[in-house]
């Protein structure tokens, strides 16, 4: 996975989660239910923005950071710990 701002030109991103601290959730893919599956978190040392599997987070200049939920997101949360992909997403 690489940084999608422009001006990080292709920058790899770095393991966020430390390894005691990885979500662990249920995920609905097409027909099929899969517990405990691992949510990680990737953080793009040039610009500082942080990426989870539906959003990513912006850090503006006075250090706060903006949520922005991407559009190309192959799962969403719906809930605490459940998450589905855009097939299941497109039955309701």
């Amino acid at each position: 996975m690489t940084c999608e701002t422009t001006s990080c030109n292709p920058q790899s991103l770095l393991q966020k989660t430390k390894l005691g601290d990885i979500s662990r959730v249920t995920l609905i893919k097409g027909s099929g239910i899969y517990e405990n599956i691992q949510v990680l978190a990737g953080y793009c040392p040039s610009c500082k923005t942080k990426y989870l599997a539906d959003c990513k987070y912006i850090q503006q200049d006075n250090n706060r950071h903006t949520r922005v939920y991407l559009n190309s997101a192959k799962y969403l949360k719906v809930g605490q710990s459940l998450w589905v992909d855009r097939v299941f997403q497109m039955k309701f």
